[in-house]
């Protein structure tokens, strides 16, 4: 009888998923490149790119094998911001 292994999918313990709009947009920047456009879009963005951009990360970790993610989600800048980052808030 053939043997079949089931596994759980990778864990990501560490990840900034709001920010998954401005990956790859800059891929020969330096550190401080990155930096800077990464607290300006936290000033300008609004709910709606917080949760295209976690919807995104969603979507590529899935793609990867990641099935759970620890998110770091710091731009909560109002409730709205929060909710569209939360899946229970739906």
């Amino acid at each position: 009888m053939p043997r079949h292994d089931r596994h759980a999918g990778f864990v990501d313990t560490h990840r900034h998923m709001w920010q998954g709009l401005l990956r790859n947009i800059g891929p020969d920047d330096l550190l401080l490149d990155y930096l800077l456009r990464s607290c300006t879009a936290r000033v300008e963005d609004d709910a709606d790119d917080v949760y295209i951009g976690d919807l995104v990360t969603a979507l590529s970790a899935m793609n990867a094998g990641i099935t759970t993610i620890l998110d770091w989600s710091h731009i909560a800048n109002s409730s709205a911001h929060t909710e569209c980052g939360d899946p229970r808030a739906s």
